[in-house]
């Protein structure tokens, strides 16, 4: 589980990162960072119950000039009935692997299961969740905004800015 936030956060003050059972209990989890300090990550160190309520909740945590998070996130869910062990993958693209596209194009990926939004690449520059595409040619990154389906199960990549010319491209 993550929680993603518009700035960098201290990963000193974790205290107020708790994952709590229905019964108000605090569930024993790992709880990291990503590499921009933007997004904390929350994971059981053991199965979580099935058919149960949990809560996630982050509060008392800071950014790194030492401003306080004004609005506590409060997350509520519920466990299926069944372990999840089936890896997903892309089911399809919006265009074929190696194929010339347009200078406006849609990028579009389907995806055989969710994922998680806070997970999607993010542009160093911008800090922003995108979908990752370069220039096979140039190796550049190409800028553009990404967005996940809210059911989590389509990845979009839209350039900000056309391409002066036909370009091959590669998305991950």
């Amino acid at each position: 589980m993550g929680v993603r936030f518009d700035e960098p956060l201290n990963p000193i003050l974790t205290a107020g990162v708790q994952l709590q059972d229905e019964g108000g209990t605090a569930v024993t989890a790992d709880i990291s960072f990503s590499s921009d300090r933007r997004t904390v990550t929350v994971v059981p160190r053991s199965l979580l119950a099935p058919n149960s309520s949990y809560l996630l909740s982050v509060s008392g945590v800071q950014d790194i000039s030492g401003n306080p998070l004004l609005v506590p996130v409060a997350m509520t869910f519920t466990t299926g009935d069944g372990l999840d062990n089936v890896q997903g993958g892309i089911v399809n693209w919006s265009y074929a692997q190696g194929a010339v596209l347009p200078l406006n194009a849609v990028l579009e990926i389907a995806l055989s299961e969710r994922i998680d939004p806070t997970l999607v690449n993010t542009d160093p520059a911008t800090g922003r969740r995108v979908l990752r595409c370069t220039a096979i040619r140039r190796g550049r990154f190409m800028r553009g905004s990404g967005t996940v389906s809210a059911d989590g199960q389509r990845l979009r990549f839209v350039r900000t800015r056309r391409c002066r010319r036909v370009i091959r491209t590669r998305c991950t």
